[in-house]
C-alpha cells in the first residue's frame, strides 16, 4: 500500500508546529495590505498574526485575500507525487473561496501526468480551525493504518459534523468580503449587539442571531454544544487577536464538562474577513 500525504491550505489556522507533527503539506494563501502581498505561512515568516491584528486595530487598511493559481498549486503538490507518494487534498469550503476549485483543476492534469499515483480531493465545507480539526481527525485515521481511500471516505462522512459557531465584532467586515450568505437578515449592529453565526451544511457562513453583550454571546456559544456534541475531547477554539476571550470561553466549556479545548489564533487570510475580536468554537456534533 502506497504512503500518502494530507495537503491543505493555510486557512486551516493550525500552528506550524502541529502541522509539522502531522506531516501536512500546507499551501500558503495570500493576504494583501495597502498594496503589499504576504504569503500566509503558518510560521508567520512573511506576516505574523500579531502584526496583522495590530494593523487592523490601527485601521491602517482593509486587507484583501487571494488563493493559489493552478501553477502554484501544481509546483508544490508535484513534489509529493515525484517522491512516490499519493495525496489527500482537503481544501477550504468552495462556498467561501475559489481555492478548492483551483486545486481540483490542477489535480485533473496531475492525474494524467502521474497515472501511477492516486490523488483524492475533499471539499471540506469548513473554514479556519474547523478545517484544521478535519485535517487532524483525518491524520489520526491515517496514523491508525487506514488507507487513502478509507481516510477519504471518513472525511466525506465526518465533514458536515464539524460544527462552527462564532461571533464577530463587526459584521460589516464579513459583508464587505462577500462571504456572508443572506439566508437570514442581519440588521446593522450596535456596539453592544454581537452577531452569532455558523457554517451550514453547504459550507456557507450564515447568521444565527444576535446577542446583547460580548459575554452573553460567549455564553450562547458555550450553551450551543448542549445536546449536539459527539466528542467532548475534540473541541477547539479559534480567536482573532482576543486570547483572553478564548480562555474565558474555554472556562465556560470546561464548566459544562468538556475537556480543556485547544486554542488557536485565526490567521491573516481568514482574519481579513472575520476581523479583530472574532471568536469561534469548533467541535464534532450531530448536526450543523
Amino acid at each position: 500500500m502506497s504512503s500518502f500525504r494530507i495537503v491543505t491550505d493555510s486557512s486551516c489556522d493550525l500552528t506550524a508546529e502541529l502541522a509539522a507533527q502531522m506531516d501536512l503539506i500546507v499551501l500558503p494563501l495570500t493576504v494583501a495590505i495597502s498594496g503589499r502581498h504576504y504569503k500566509n505561512y503558518l510560521d508567520g515568516r512573511e506576516i505574523e498574526n500579531g502584526a496583522f491584528y495590530q494593523i487592523l486595530r490601527e485601521k491602517k487598511a482593509n486587507p484583501a485575500t487571494s488563493g493559489m493559481n493552478v501553477a502554484e498549486f501544481t509546483e508544490i503538490v508535484e513534489q509529493v507525487l515525484e517522491n512516490g507518494e499519493d495525496i489527500l487534498y482537503i481544501g477550504l469550503s468552495s462556498e467561501l473561496s475559489g481555492t478548492y476549485p483551483v486545486g481540483v483543476s490542477a489535480v485533473k492534469d496531475l492525474r494524467l501526468r502521474y497515472p501511477k499515483r492516486k490523488i483524492l480531493t475533499v471539499d471540506s465545507l469548513c473554514v479556519s480551525v474547523g478545517q484544521g480539526l478535519l485535517c487532524r481527525l483525518c491524520y489520526l485515521q491515517k496514523q491508525a493504518g487506514k488507507s487513502l481511500a478509507e481516510v477519504w471516505e471518513y472525511a466525506q462522512s465526518i465533514k458536515k459534523h464539524i460544527i462552527h459557531t462564532f461571533m464577530v465584532d463587526d459584521i460589516a467586515v464579513l459583508r464587505r468580503g462577500g462571504r456572508l450568505y443572506s439566508g437570514r437578515e442581519m440588521p446593522g449592529q450596535t456596539l453592544q449587539v454581537k452577531p452569532v453565526l455558523h457554517v451550514d451544511d453547504k459550507g456557507r457562513l450564515v447568521a444565527l442571531g444576535r446577542v446583547r453583550g460580548r459575554k452573553a454571546a460567549m455564553e450562547a456559544i458555550a450553551n450551543s454544544v448542549e445536546n449536539n456534541i459527539l466528542d467532548t475531547s475534540a473541541v477547539w477554539i479559534g480567536h482573532g487577536g482576543c486570547l483572553r476571550d478564548a480562555q474565558y470561553l474555554s472556562t465556560l466549556l470546561m464548566d459544562r464538562g468538556i475537556c480543556e479545548p485547544m486554542i488557536y489564533e485565526i490567521g491573516p487570510v481568514v482574519g481579513a474577513h472575520s476581523g479583530v475580536g472574532a471568536l469561534a468554537l469548533f467541535y464534532l456534533g450531530k448536526v450543523r
